[in-house]
């Protein structure tokens, strides 16, 4: 009677009779892709890779460099990396911001306006939190827009 072989249920090994040090080939690596599906990553790829030396380029005429050097390829590609998360946070305070300002505008407007009524019934309270709430909005939005 032969003892069972220990299968090896760990992501990377194998857990058929061959060798259990050898790394499992996922199923997926052997589907194929549709024809348009290809087209379109190659497409993808291709827009990627020309981003990539662009962002390296500039990088390498920035610092003077005559050539583009595998450090200028490793920081584009950071910068790629760091794009999209740094887009929707800056897009994000935009807006909220400017949500902000066009109400704590608008509201300190209307409470200006109140002291000019017979009686005045403006507060003075009021008007100046609607004034700093939209001075803070006006410093929030430029900062995001400048940054």
């Amino acid at each position: 009677m032969s003892t069972p072989q220990k299968q090896n249920t760990q992501i990377g090994s194998t857990n058929t009779e061959a060798s259990t040090t050898s790394p499992v080939i996922p199923q997926a690596v052997f589907k194929e892709l549709h024809p348009d599906a290809a087209k379109l990553a190659r497409s993808y790829s291709r827009s990627f890779a020309e981003s990539l030396i662009l962002h390296a380029k500039s990088l390498a005429e920035e610092n003077n460099d005559e050539i583009v050097l595998t450090n200028h390829i490793k920081s584009a590609l950071e910068i790629i990396r760091r794009e999209p998360r740094r887009k929707r946070w800056k897009d994000l305070t935009i807006f909220v911001s400017s949500t902000i300002l066009g109400v704590s505008a608008q509201s300190f407007v209307a409470e200006i306006l109140k002291f000019g009524a017979v009686p005045s019934t403006g507060n003075i309270i009021a008007a100046l939190i609607y004034a700093a709430a939209t001075l803070i909005a006006v410093v929030v939005a430029v900062i995001a827009i400048v940054k």
